[in-house]
C-alpha cells in the first residue's frame, strides 16, 4: 500500500504533457527569468498578443507555452519581440507538425 501510495504521489508531482490543449500550440524558451513576477510579466504581455487564448510560463523550465484560438497563428517574430520588451531572451521555439527555430 505504502509503494501505490509513493507512485501516485509520484505521479501527481509530472509536469502536464507539452501540447495538450485544444488549440494550436506554441512552447518558446525564455532566458532571464528569476522570480515569480518575471513569469507572470512574460504571461501578461504573451497573453495581450491577438489571438491567443492562453499561456503558460514555467519559472523552474525557463518556457513558455502559448494555447492560440482555432484557426489562429502567432509569428516567431512577434512572440521573440514581446519576449525581448519584457527585458528577458528568447530561446528555441517549437510548434506541434513543425522543426524548432
Amino acid at each position: 500500500m505504502r509503494n501505490l501510495m509513493i507512485l501516485l504521489a509520484g505521479l501527481w508531482l509530472l509536469p502536464a504533457p507539452a501540447f495538450a490543449a485544444d488549440g494550436p500550440v506554441m512552447a518558446i524558451g525564455i532566458g532571464g527569468m528569476v522570480c515569480r513576477f518575471c513569469s507572470a510579466k512574460v504571461a501578461r504581455e504573451l497573453k495581450a498578443l491577438p489571438g491567443v487564448k492562453d499561456v503558460t510560463v514555467s519559472l523552474k523550465n525557463g518556457r513558455a507555452e502559448i494555447i492560440m484560438d482555432d484557426g489562429e497563428r502567432l509569428e516567431a517574430a512577434a512572440v521573440r519581440k514581446v519576449i525581448k520588451d519584457a527585458g528577458f531572451t528568447s530561446g528555441k521555439i517549437e510548434t506541434p507538425g513543425e522543426a524548432p527555430q
